[in-house]
């Protein structure tokens, strides 16, 4: 999510053109979303562990309306800012569900976020190495070799730093892996 907020305007201008440049703001806008969307999920999955998904379906009840005006509002000053509320709307969706957990499950927000570490520590760390090798790319290079290469270095240096802060969780499951076969 890191590498495509960096990358964004490089993806959209090089797959889609100039006139698409006003996509890139909306388009990081929206992974944002996705990224809370995807830690909200979780916190979904233990509430239907737990046999409460009914919890889910209120939450989903107590935001439809407000979710709706909002939505209705920020349309009529533009897809920007129905975009920022969408994200907005997830960012308020995830706040009420972990507020639900720790009352529901005990879980508190920093138990909760304690999932989720290491793939942030691997994400800064690849950012910080993209910025770092972004500067090093010649002025004429070919977008599309560029674009390549640093999709591959940013997916490398992820993949290695989740394999060795988290090989206690996963070395296992690659031995099994490789024994099944």
């Amino acid at each position: 999510i890191i590498g495509f907020i960096l990358l964004a305007e490089d993806l959209i201008i090089i797959f889609y053109g100039e006139k698409w440049y006003s996509a890139v703001v909306l388009s990081q806008i929206l992974i944002i979303a996705t990224a809370v969307q995807s830690i909200y999920d979780r916190g979904a999955s233990i509430f239907s562990g737990i046999g409460r998904p009914d919890i889910l379906l209120k939450i989903d009840i107590i935001i439809f309306f407000p979710a709706i005006i909002l939505y209705v509002i920020s349309a009529h000053y533009g897809l920007l800012y129905f975009v920022i509320a969408l994200a907005g709307e997830r960012v308020l969706i995830l706040l009420i569900q972990l507020r639900l957990l720790k009352k529901n499950v005990g879980l508190n927000i920093l138990d909760f976020a304690k999932t989720i570490k290491y793939p942030i520590i691997a994400s800064l760390i690849m950012m910080g190495s993209l910025l770092a090798i972004m500067g090093f790319i010649p002025e004429n290079s070919i977008p599309k070799i560029e674009l390549g290469s640093l999709i591959a270095f940013g997916a490398v240096i992820y993949g290695i730093i989740i394999l060795y802060v988290d090989r206690r969780e996963i070395m296992p499951v690659l031995k099994l892996l490789v024994k099944s076969r």
